[in-house]
């Protein structure tokens, strides 16, 4: 009934949850020892890890591109040719796609890191993490109608399971949260559109990518540069580094350590963003949205017992959590389902799956390499007659 679908390069959107991951840890270390979070400085940051890192892999590859004859850079597809592919898009509009990506990336991070945490306080940790399964519905749409991707019967299946999940967790967030009607659901619009924006950041790279043959470590280069560009702006009404300052001159906080995180946030962000690009490239934004929501089930468990969350009027409710926690689960299977990782056999899900469409391939090939053994063993047959 179930089996496993075996995919080449699983390794890339593997070290994509991975950065992920440990980034995350080091976000909630950093908070936790620190008392550091919140701040616009971790925007800027992300960008020059992004520049840095995107303009060191892209370097790399065009000196491997000189040195050696390779098929293959990252598990991407190297294009022989004598001279640069033309882009069907004129510079202008692959300049203003990249900035437009960039324009989101950034707003997107600005609300999650530093607006919500400084307007939004005392609101469920996991929540942001709970409603990320949107990324993966709003991608598989704007594929679907932008891209011109196909989607087929298991999919459409998993899509509409993870909306009525995710209309599930709306409702009991908006049931057992303490605050106003008013305030959750504007809470709840915000992280929802800030989560829309991020599916956009993945549509325009995938369109840019496939399209016009943009290389990926060059485009996650430029949209670093323009997105810090973007975070300058905000240096006139609020410096990022006031709270870095402040850290400093606090004698509870170990400022030492504070630089050590902040260095590993570098480097974590700047490995995440290229394994992101390169899922993106070999894959497709629900691939990449699935790589980003799949830790969300051990997010959930743990902000439940280290974090106190799910609680209301200070007491924690328990079926609040085990229903979240069941309906992140099933997201994540209809998620590996989407993507192919699962492959279910029972009312023909399985027929337009790489699994199964690999292995007619491979069928057809043989019958075909048969049928012309046979017809030249019936050659030499009629030769040796004569």
């Amino acid at each position: 009934m179930i089996k496993i679908g075996t995919r080449h390069n699983l390794i890339y959107p593997m070290m994509f949850i991975i950065f992920t991951g440990i980034r995350k840890i080091d976000s909630i270390l950093m908070e936790i020892i620190t008392k550091f979070s919140g701040s616009l400085f971790l925007t800027l940051i992300m960008f020059i890890a992004d520049t840095i890192a995107g303009l060191i892999i892209y370097l790399y590859h065009l000196n491997f591109l000189k040195e050696k004859e390779a098929s293959k850079f990252m598990g991407i597809e190297l294009i022989q040719a004598p001279s640069e592919i033309t882009p069907p898009d004129s510079t202008l509009k692959i300049y203003l796609l990249l900035f437009f990506a960039s324009f989101l990336d950034f707003s997107e991070y600005f609300v999650s890191s530093y607006y919500i945490p400084e307007i939004f306080k005392n609101n469920s940790k996991s929540l942001e993490w709970r409603l990320k399964s949107i990324i993966i519905c709003t991608s598989s749409i704007l594929s679907y109608f932008v891209l011109e991707f196909p989607i087929f019967k298991h999919q459409i299946l998993s899509i509409i399971i993870i909306l009525i999940c995710l209309i599930i967790v709306i409702i009991t967030e908006i049931i057992n949260n303490e605050k106003s009607l008013e305030h959750t659901i504007l809470l709840l619009l915000l992280m929802l559109i800030n989560h829309i924006f991020n599916s956009g950041i993945d549509i325009i790279e995938k369109y840019l990518l496939e399209y016009d043959f943009i290389n990926p470590f060059k485009m996650l280069m430029m949209e670093g540069i323009m997105g810090f560009l973007l975070s300058l702006f905000l240096l006139i009404f609020q410096s990022p580094l006031k709270k870095l300052k402040k850290a400093y001159n606090d004698e509870d906080v170990n400022f030492f350590l504070l630089i050590i995180f902040l260095i590993l946030y570098f480097l974590l962000s700047g490995g995440r963003n290229i394994y992101r690009v390169t899922t993106n490239k070999l894959y497709s934004p629900m691939t990449k949205a699935l790589s980003d929501y799949i830790l969300v089930p051990l997010l959930i468990i743990y902000y439940y017992i280290m974090e106190e969350d799910f609680k209301v009027n200070g007491k924690t409710l328990l079926y609040y959590f085990i229903i979240n926690l069941i309906i992140s689960f099933i997201i994540v299977f209809c998620g590996l389902i989407y993507n192919e990782l699962i492959v279910l056999f029972f009312c023909k899900f399985e027929h337009d799956t790489h699994y199964e469409v690999s292995k007619r391939a491979k069928k057809i090939e043989s019958q075909a390499y048969e049928l012309s053994l046979n017809e030249r063993t019936n050659s030499d047959s009629s030769m040796s007659e004569e």
